[in-house]
């Protein structure tokens, strides 16, 4: 279920938050207000009232029911009122470890109800929570708060995880390394009821299904005069809550992305003068957004949920240019950004501009940079783009340029993500693009170095508006006499599953076409099928006796073959259920004669279309975890590799795979070529499996890292995909792979990775696709440069290992060596849970300093022996 936020609907008879802060804030306190409230994801509550009430928990020792029933292990034992006890724990330990938690896994929304005995006046509610980070016990994505007279019909309270207080600030703290403790709250609810209902809904993407934990939740006394107050919401009985909370879940996520945005023009608003101005105008946007109800039919499938999203978010852009104007900044501003940092569209530069662009490249390599235009004009602008100076000018055919989407994520509610990487088309003289009104529009620039001797290139990019003077900025291509190799040491698997049937739902014949063009110019060389590219038989291709005697089922391979042409590796992932092989249980004598005869005959055709036996990979049991799940891995691989040797057996693995050292897990391993631990999960861990899988083996095993987590778009594309294959050469790995490359959504055939808006599970993709068009994104383009990242060890490495055979000693060959030992850990360093997600600041630079340098350092290494340029 997606993670949303119910945005309470406001009286327009009621004063808005922005115009009481003129009765309650100093003037002379304003700037402090923009500076540290907003900061903090601005209180949008009324805090006169709040502070007014009284704290008397009148649920202190009520009892209460649950649905469904806790089912986490460790909080199972609980009595009857062990959340209204008045017990709250806040020491150092986890909270789900203390006797009085309650906890749930794995459950799309838990009720908690609590009987009050007779219809009382309520002020507020409380509930108290844990966070863990590094075991992925998030914040919740939402409590929901439901009041009933007659505990059948419920009425729509509040939400505690709200974007209009600061409760929503914790949910984002996902770089904190050590349990933490929240109590979510509310004190200004002036409502009434005897039953009071909790809906806990945990956050999208907490693995695996979310965790829910309290020790206690409190209700409090309001006034008398609250009884007599009708009720805000309609009745809902309580069978409807669920249908209720999943059928608003479009109206909350959008009036959260609103919202969020709000609060990033508010923030821009520092100049005293500039906010005092602006007031009027945020207030209304308030109120605007308040009132406002947005359904699905505001975006259909086939519309794209971009910024701006609607009218309501280009008069939230069109406060920011106002903003601007009032700080005299340009109509149209260039300025530079780390390309892997996060964005808003609302951003806006600070302080002096001196943009420029830089390129340090390898012959036959591609690189991005980015550039930041921010259009501070009342209205959208066209912006028209050339170059000058460099070879190809004014449209080089080394330069590709994207405009980088701002995609709506649901995630935390819902938020905008700067991801989605559109082609901008060239013409005669150039590009041209367009910029909303107060928007900042990135541009992307894609480098392709294989049409480019070696050189350093001067030029520069000129951008010119009808509002503005044109903005010359300087540009430089550097590219060293090294060339990056047509096929990359570091193998890349992305789980595509483009046999068919396909894998996936909105693959089509022309989009999967486009996907195996793009996934060979990212150089993914592992492609993955499943049973049907394995030419799968079926019960009536064998005899009695177990011989396959018709001929395989050939189609699906040989279609997916001809799609992808020639690969590294060829996977066939047999997915979970290997309990039996066409019809015969595993175990019997038949069973092993049919899959012998299976793979046997499935390899030879492979050979015959030209694809070696050891290319052939055998994916059994998903991430195994159980004995039963091991010793059926162990059966399936010692027919296959009894059958044909030389098939690698593939099995990605987590930590529920390796925590039980038992001979089970030991006998699978034995079998199996290639172990895949699951980078995120284990981290730093990873070391000790591998000295585990190695330390007893017989056989010679491969390490890969696998991550597959999400949603993907909120993930940091540096950390989680970039870098990965820099932990790769630092643990010795020889493969990586992703789930997955495509963007899918079970749960709503209408939703899509342009309109996530529309969907309720979570997302792991890297690209976006409609059936005919595939877009990359700056995830994608991650993976592409950290491939390319590994093949700059891997040149450096072999580089020094040819001078020194040929008995070359120098200082420079010292230091280049000692970079190959220390640049890893110095980019890669210790693997850190929690720094996965976008939205936790980070050194982002490191990676693109350490490629340098080995550039630099291969140019030394150059002019020690000339004669070795041709053979780097």
């Amino acid at each position: 279920m997606t993670p949303t936020f119910k945005l309470q609907k406001r009286s327009s008879k009621k004063t808005s938050f922005l115009l009481r802060t003129r009765n309650i804030i100093n003037p002379n306190l304003l700037r402090h207000f923009f500076f540290i409230g907003l900061l903090t994801m601005l209180n949008f509550t009324c805090i006169s009232k709040e502070m007014k009430l009284p704290d008397e928990n009148i649920a202190l020792g009520k009892k209460y029911t649950m649905n469904p029933q806790p089912n986490y292990q460790l909080c199972r034992k609980h009595d009857d009122i062990d959340l209204t006890d008045g017990k709250i724990y806040s020491g150092p330990q986890q909270l789900w470890v203390q006797q009085g938690c309650v906890g749930w896994q794995g459950c799309k929304y838990v009720f908690i109800t609590v009987d009050l005995k007779k219809t009382v006046p309520i002020s507020g509610v409380s509930f108290h929570t844990g966070f863990d980070g590094p075991l992925n016990v998030l914040w919740p994505a939402g409590i929901y708060i439901f009041v009933s007279d007659d505990g059948r019909n419920f009425h729509y309270a509040c939400n505690l995880v709200d974007i209009k207080n600061k409760n929503l600030l914790p949910i984002e703290s996902f770089h904190e390394q050590k349990p933490k403790f929240y109590e979510y709250r509310s004190k200004s609810l002036e409502t009434k009821g005897r039953f009071v209902t909790f809906v806990v809904q945990p956050l999208l993407g907490s693995y695996p299904n979310g965790f829910t934990f309290c020790d206690e939740i409190r209700i409090y006394q309001g006034s008398d005069e609250f009884l007599k107050k009708p009720f805000r919401n309609r009745a809902i009985p309580f069978a409807q809550l669920n249908k209720y909370l999943s059928g608003s879940a479009f109206n909350r996520s959008l009036k959260t992305i609103l919202f969020r945005d709000l609060t990033s023009v508010i923030k821009n608003a520092t100049d005293l003068n500039a906010a005092a101005q602006m007031r009027e105008d945020f207030s209304k946007l308030e109120e605007q957004i308040n009132s406002s109800d947005f359904t699905p039919a505001d975006f259909p499938p086939e519309r794209r949920a971009i910024t701006p999203l609607n009218d309501l978010h280009k008069q939230l852009l069109l406060a920011n240019a106002k903003i601007m104007q009032l700080k005299k900044m340009p109509a149209l501003a260039a300025w530079n950004a780390d390309r892997w940092s996060r964005l808003n569209a609302t951003d806006i530069p600070t302080g002096k501009a001196n943009p420029h662009i830089a390129f340090e490249m390898m012959t036959n390599e591609c690189r991005g940079e980015v550039l930041n235009l921010t259009n501070s004009a009342s209205g959208e602008t066209s912006i028209k783009l050339h170059f000058e100076g460099l070879p190809g000018s004014p449209v080089p055919d080394c330069l590709k340029l994207f405009q980088v989407e701002f995609v709506a994520a649901n995630w935390l509610g819902g938020q905008m993500v700067a991801d989605p990487l559109v082609p901008v088309a060239k013409c005669r003289d150039g590009f041209e693009i367009r910029i909303p009104a107060g928007m900042t529009r990135q541009i992307w620039i894609k480098c392709n170095s294989r049409t480019l001797a070696p050189g350093k290139y001067h030029g520069k990019l000129i951008i010119a508006s009808s509002n503005s003077s044109p903005v010359e900025v300087p540009f430089k291509i550097n590219i060293y006499p090294v060339s990056l190799p047509e096929c990359p040491h570091l193998s890349l698997a992305v789980l595509d599953y483009t046999d068919q049937p396909y894998g996936f739902p909105g693959m089509t014949e022309k989009n999967v076409a486009l996907a195996a063009a793009d996934m060979d110019a990212h150089l993914v060389n592992t492609v993955y099928g499943h049973r049907a590219a394995a030419c799968w038989p079926q019960a009536e291709d064998f005899d009695q006796p177990g011989n396959l005697v018709k001929p395989l089922r050939t189609k699906s391979f040989d279609q997916w073959i001809a799609l992808h042409g020639k690969k590294k590796n060829y996977f066939f992932y047999l997915e979970q259920n290997l309990y039996s092989f066409a019809g015969e249980a595993v175990g019997t004598k038949r069973f092993e004669r049919m899959v012998s005869q299976w793979i046997t005959k499935l390899v030879n055709y492979a050979n015959r279309k030209g694809i070696a036996t050891a290319q052939i990979g055998i994916h059994l049991i998903d991430e195994p975890h159980s004995r039963k799940q091991f010793q059926t891995n162990t059966v399936w691989g010692n027919i296959i590799k009894s059958a044909v040797p030389e098939v690698n057996l593939f099995t990605p693995g987590n930590n529920g795979t390796f925590k039980n050292r038992e001979a089970a897990l030991k006998n699978m391993l034995e079998v199996y070529d290639i172990v895949c631990p699951l980078l995120p999960e284990l981290g730093n861990k990873i070391e000790e499996i591998k000295k585990y899988i190695v330390r007893d083996s017989k056989t010679e095993k491969k390490l890969w890292l696998y991550s597959c987590l999400g949603p993907s778009r909120i993930l940091d594309p540096y950390y989680y995909h970039r870098l990965q294959a820099w932990y790769c050469w630092k643990l010795s790995a020889s493969g990586m792979a992703y789930w997955t490359y495509w963007n899918y959504y079970y749960s709503n055939s209408q939703a899509s990775a342009w309109n996530e808006l529309l969907a309720e599970n979570t997302s792991y993709g890297m690209v976006y696709t409609t059936d005919r068009s595939l877009v990359s994104s700056k995830h994608w383009e991650a993976v592409l440069e950290g491939v390319e990242d590994y093949e700059y060890l891997a040149i450096l490495q072999n580089t020094v290992k040819k001078l020194k055979a040929k008995g070359e000693r120098s200082a420079v060959i010292n230091n280049a060596e000692k970079l190959l030992q220390s640049l890893p850990g110095q980019v890669a360093g210790t693997y850190e849970r929690a720094d996965i997600y976008w939205a936790v600041d980070k050194n982002r630079t490191r990676a693109d300093r350490g490629r340098i340098e080995i550039l630099k350092k291969l140019e030394q290494l150059i002019d020690i022996n000339k004669n070795e340029k041709s053979e780097l």
